[in-house]
């Protein structure tokens, strides 16, 4: 999906006054491209703290967005864990326990065992016609659910 663009054309003709014949005709065309929208800098631990979830959350968070792809995927499958455990220094059982919490607050979505995606309403690497694109495969229903649909959706269901 290309990002929106926006097309101003103009005319300018040239009239010979005497005669009135149109002497010369200029055509004018500008293209825009829709530019990324405005954003305000948050940082996970206020993420975490604004959805009330357990303090470790946030380093577990940071870890796997380190390993999180331009399309916002994130592999969270055993030898992964396993590193992430030894870097914070916690147990498997804690790690498991926070990427379930962050998956029930949202900020993961399940693509299949041991593979998630970041939010892309939260969470963005890359340019912004990739992340505009993520975002657009993510249906937000009125009872709080997501669910992944759009045209990227087929390609995710692939992991």
């Amino acid at each position: 999906m290309s990002l929106k663009k926006t097309t101003y054309e103009s005319v300018e003709s040239v009239t010979d006054l005497n005669t009135g014949e149109i002497t010369v005709i200029k055509s004018h065309t500008q293209s825009v491209l829709e530019k990324e929208p405005d954003y305000v800098k948050l940082y996970v631990a206020d993420i975490m703290k604004l959805n009330n979830l357990p303090r470790n959350s946030g380093a577990v968070m940071n870890c796997l967005l380190r390993s999180m792809s331009y399309n916002n995927i994130i592999p969270a499958y055993a030898p992964i864990k396993r590193v992430i455990c030894k870097e914070l220094n916690i147990g498997m059982d804690s790690l498991n326990k926070a990427i379930d919490s962050l998956f029930k607050a949202g900020m993961l979505i399940r693509i299949e065992r041991g593979v998630y995606m970041a939010d892309p309403n939260l969470f963005g690497k890359g340019e912004w016609k990739n992340i505009k694109n993520l975002r657009l495969i993510i249906d937000y229903k009125e009872d709080g659910t997501k669910e992944i649909s759009g045209g990227n959706a087929t390609q995710l269901k692939l992991f």
